[in-house]
């Protein structure tokens, strides 16, 4: 009951305060991912519930591309020294893929999230990828995730809610940081 009711409450808000709420929606989102906090799949899913699914794939793209981004940068700043460091081995496995064709690796592995989202920008900033072809590559490899992600929430009614947020719940941070199906919204987006 709690659930359906806030999330009625969020519907109207956002009906009544449009472009805002997607603007903050999107700037959450992008926050969301630079920092690499564990609440994409969460963040995915409201913006399907509250935008559609057209609109709330292409808000969670944006803001999952624009936070990829920073912490793309980022990782070309001193910071990629101590993050390099600290990612270890991982990143020379990525590294490779890198320097064969960044473009079609990048998007792949957008595509086909077989490595944290985090350790993708990460070694992207370190391996010299240009911003275009970042920027680019992931969100044309997002997209695809996330429109999946909004097809299914089609087929989600009332009744399902309360069972949604029970397994967001039963799942600990280290299972939502890893849970494909989060870091494909966002890794989507």
């Amino acid at each position: 009951e709690g659930l359906k009711e806030a999330r009625e409450q969020l519907v109207a808000f956002v009906a009544a305060w449009w472009l805002p709420s997607l603007i903050a929606f999107v700037l959450l989102y992008t926050l969301v991912v630079a920092l690499s906090l564990p609440l994409a799949l969460v963040m995915t899913l409201t913006s399907g519930f509250l935008f559609g699914p057209v609109v709330g794939a292409l808000a969670s793209v944006t803001g999952a591309t624009l936070g990829s981004t920073i912490a793309f940068l980022a990782c070309r700043t001193a910071f990629g020294d101590f993050v390099a460091r600290r990612a270890g081995p991982a990143i020379n496995k990525l590294a490779e893929g890198f320097r064969k064709d960044a473009f079609s690796y990048l998007f792949t592995l957008r595509i086909i999230p077989l490595a944290p989202l985090l350790l993708v920008n990460v070694g992207a900033g370190l391996c010299g990828v240009t911003l275009r072809t970042f920027v680019t590559a992931s969100f044309i490899g997002m997209l695809p995730g996330a429109g999946a992600m909004k097809e299914q929430l089609k087929q989600v009614d009332d009744r399902d809610l309360d069972r949604t947020a029970a397994i967001i719940q039963s799942m600990t941070p280290a299972e939502r940081a890893n849970s494909k199906i989060i870091n494909a919204s966002p890794r989507v987006p």
